[in-house]
């Protein structure tokens, strides 16, 4: 079986390719993967792509299809495999068929009405929510919800900025130093250590000459999403319903509990996260809270959750 999975950042093909791989038993090919992986082996299309990232640049197309063809050629790839996330380009495609590859199926995976529809049910008051956090008016990428934005889209943050003199009173030295320290929120598609490595390049390219820049690289996790249609997630829906009486609201979300991603990895089962806390429990705060009746709701609703999974 030759698949290809195509899809936005976040509409779940890493997932998918993923469970297929482990299925039909053929490999899942990411052309991060393979990129990193010709780099580290010091191949030439490997130092090809790598004069490209060095500079910031995209990876050209030519180079894209040399190093995937390479790939296709092991012999872990003669009965099947899944692109992930290739072609994306019409030269790609085209490059498919002129080397004679054929494909099986292509599967397109989208977040889908459907799904913001699900998302969108989840009550939100978009004037409640800039007073919480004292702004005036929101931003962000187009064609997004608020909600959308922080849950099924990938995003930078800044977390913190510091140099110079922060104490009391006025100073005039000037700083010879500032630091800032980042996150990035990726999504199922999204691999931790090629945004790492992306961003600290882009950083790196973009300082002009006259200052000297260092990029730290901390821990990360790769992002996953847990299908709605697996059985654990059916038993924890109609428990909790039962214990509230309402059908919960699937989400999605960013968080970082890292090992989670290699349990599913490690272990080929999904990992299932039932939360019971509320926005008002101002969670990580010096004044967090969290109300007993949520606390007893959790247990019933877990108790409920063991006796629905089969």
């Amino acid at each position: 079986m030759k698949l290809t999975l195509l899809g936005a950042p976040g509409a779940g093909k890493g997932t998918q390719s993923d469970i297929l791989s482990r299925k039909l038993g053929v490999p899942t090919i990411s052309t991060g993967n393979i990129l990193r992986s010709a780099i580290h082996d010091g191949t030439s299309v490997g130092l090809a792509a790598k004069s490209y990232i060095d500079k910031g640049q995209l990876v050209p197309d030519n180079v894209i299809i040399d190093i995937v063809q390479e790939r296709l050629s092991k012999p872990d790839c003669a009965n099947g495999f899944i692109l992930d996330g290739m072609p994306r380009t019409i030269p790609q495609a085209e490059a498919l068929i002129a080397h004679g590859i054929e494909l099986d199926s292509v599967l397109s995976l989208e977040v889908s009405d459907e799904d913001r529809k699900e998302l969108a049910r989840a009550p939100f008051d978009i004037d409640e929510y800039k007073e919480s956090i004292g702004i005036d008016e929101v931003k962000g990428e187009k064609g997004y919800t608020t909600l959308e934005r922080t849950a099924i889209r990938p995003c930078l943050d800044v977390c913190g900025i510091w140099g110079g003199y922060t104490g009391v009173g006025s100073k005039t030295v000037l700083p010879s130093e500032a630091h800032a320290k980042i996150s990035m929120r990726i999504v199922p598609d999204q691999k931790a250590d090629k945004i790492i490595d992306l961003a600290a390049k882009h950083i790196l390219s973009i300082a002009p000459p006259y200052v000297h820049v260092t990029v730290e690289k901390m821990e990360a996790g790769n992002g996953f999403l847990i299908p709605i249609t697996s059985s654990a997630y059916q038993a924890a829906s109609k428990a909790m319903a039962e214990v509230y009486g309402i059908e919960p609201v699937p989400s999605r979300g960013g968080g970082s509990i890292c090992v989670l991603a290699d349990m599913r990895n490690i272990l080929g089962a999904d990992p299932l996260l039932m939360g019971f806390g509320l926005e008002r429990d101002t969670i990580h705060s010096p004044n967090e809270s969290y109300l007993i009746k949520q606390l007893f709701a959790g247990i019933e609703s877990i108790a409920l959750f063991y006796e629905y999974w089969k």
